[in-house]
């Protein structure tokens, strides 16, 4: 059976993102996985839109789709952070609780103004990961 890590994941991906000088610097301990907490700008929530099914000879798992959403009032500041996630999370030997994790690949960043503020601008700074269980 495929062992379903996101919540896992999340908290290594926050970890990282928060032990990082320049994002702490920027965001403090502003990164959420919850979306109903209102915080204030510059912040970032994380997001798993899909988990599938994943299987090689190392074993059975699941690949994600992982999403860091970043948001400032300023596409420099929005651009400046995105940029340091990107390289914080390519390629992180990240520790997943009960998993391992095979990789952590940047896929895209795609910029935006929030939909649900005007004011803020947005960065979705999408990632591709691979868990399999710890034996």
């Amino acid at each position: 059976m495929t062992r379903d890590a996101t919540l896992e994941l999340f908290k290594a991906v926050r970890t990282a993102l928060i032990g990082d000088t320049a994002i702490a610097t920027a965001v403090s301990t502003r990164i959420a996985t919850d979306w109903g907490v209102q915080l204030a700008a510059p912040f970032i929530r994380l997001s798993v839109p899909s988990v599938r099914p994943w299987e090689d000879d190392c074993g059975e798992g699941s690949e994600y789709t992982l999403r860091v959403h970043v948001f400032a009032s300023d596409r420099a500041t929005t651009g400046n952070i995105a940029a340091r996630v990107r390289e914080v999370l390519q390629d992180a030997s990240l520790t997943v609780t009960g998993s391992d994790l095979w990789w952590c690949d940047y896929d895209q960043t795609i910029n935006a103004q929030d939909p649900d503020d005007p004011t803020l601008t947005m960065a979705v700074v999408a990632f591709k990961a691979v868990t399999t269980a710890s034996e």
